[in-house]
């Protein structure tokens, strides 16, 4: 009992310190015990000690080592990224026949190698379940077509996938989504389409991951007709949209210049109670910079009314980040194309004289100030003197 209260509250040290006493006296704690320590330590990022004392509950002799134990401190030195010393200790357990690992634990390791994108690490876990042999998992299969779809290998993808059939094995929506997802990203739009219809065959509700999947690859094909298709399918399901999906969608219409749509989007999405992040901002930033026309004239007009010498004109303006090169660019494209001369002339002018010293002198100051601020000049010139 003192010792779960330890492990409980944390009190890592004083649990070992019982721990000691106990077998000390000869007495034994139950592995049960042993391992609501081993958690704790885990959930407490305390790896080190967690498998320190995995390895006395290891020496001690009176203690029978369960498989769940032995995952738990993988799955702890796996997600430190400690991959090799996990497999290790999972090798030292065969060979020392202290435990026998099951599905889970080869799962535990194969997961981390191919977070790691590490081939050779795959091949051997896979080898070794082969060996034992190890049925395989819906986690497993799981796994396995993460990594082969992040390689682009989608062959090998819909080859797992149909053994998953062949094997009668319940195909859940996470592995369903997954699926369309990938199909999405490498533009397979009709396989993705007829897994999204086999999951209404076979019962399996989508989530929304897997509207998500779908909306991003149908943006991506520019068919945003069919993104409001799933957006009301999604809502008439109760389906919550998500940031992502909301951003993802904003991109789809800014990428196909329809911004009033893009816009009315944002506005819908904040209603929902989701805050534009910078990535909305960024996108929406980027599709009004690549409709020049619209941007530039907008600020053409505020700054180059009447010459720019009323008193409304626009002196400075503040743009994103994110696209100040192409706006820069364009406004100076819109700029350079300006005609400045003789408003009598015959020839059309966009520009004409000043109206006074006064406003020969603001341009001078102007000038001045941009001087003083280490400012870049991107279109400059002297003044044209007429008669």
């Amino acid at each position: 009992m003192l010792f779960r209260v330890c492990s409980d509250n944390r009190l890592f040290q004083e649990a070992v310190r019982v721990f000691d006493y106990v077998e000390e006296k000869g007495f034994v704690i139950e592995e049960r015990s042993c391992f609501v320590l081993l958690l704790a330590l885990k959930r407490c990022g305390e790896i080190e000690l967690c498998l320190r004392f995995f390895r006395r509950m290891v020496e001690s002799n009176g203690i029978e080592i369960r498989v769940q134990s032995l995952t738990l401190v993988i799955d702890g030195l796996c997600k430190r990224g400690e991959v090799e010393k996990a497999k290790e200790l999972m090798d030292e357990m065969v060979t020392k026949s202290i435990v026998k690992p099951t599905v889970f634990t080869y799962n535990t390791l194969l997961n981390a190698y191919v977070g790691r994108k590490d081939r050779s690490g795959v091949g051997e876990i896979l080898r070794l379940m082969e060996k034992e042999p190890v049925v395989f998992s819906v986690a497993t299969y799981s796994i396995l077509i993460q990594w082969y779809s992040s390689s682009g290998d989608i062959g090998e993808v819909e080859k797992i996938f149909e053994e998953m059939r062949e094997r009668k094995i319940e195909i859940d929506v996470y592995v369903y989504s997954s699926m369309i997802s990938w199909n999405c990203r490498l533009g397979n739009m009709k396989r993705a389409f007829a897994l999204f219809d086999e999951m209404a065959q076979r019962n399996v509700a989508p989530n929304a991951h897997t509207y998500g999947a779908l909306i991003g690859g149908v943006c991506k094909a520019g068919q945003m007709e069919v993104v409001e298709i799933l957006l009301e399918e999604m809502q008439s399901k109760g389906i919550d949209l998500n940031m992502i999906i909301f951003n993802t969608m904003i991109d789809g219409y800014c990428k196909r210049g329809m911004m009033d749509e893009a816009l009315r989007l944002q506005t819908i999405m904040e209603r929902k109670g989701f805050n534009a992040d910078v990535f909305t901002f960024n996108i929406l930033a980027n599709g009004l910079c690549k409709l020049h026309s619209r941007i530039t004239n907008s600020y053409l007009a505020a700054k180059f009314r009447n010459s720019g010498q009323t008193c409304v004109c626009a002196n400075r303006i503040l743009v994103q980040e994110g696209i100040y090169d192409k706006f820069a660019n364009a406004l100076l494209d819109a700029v350079q194309s300006m005609k400045v001369g003789d408003g009598f002339s015959e020839e059309a002018k966009a520009l004409g004289m000043a109206l006074g010293v006064s406003c020969l002198n603001g341009i001078e100051e102007a000038e001045a100030q941009c001087t003083l601020l280490n400012s870049e000049s991107l279109c400059d010139g002297d003044g044209i003197s007429l008669p």
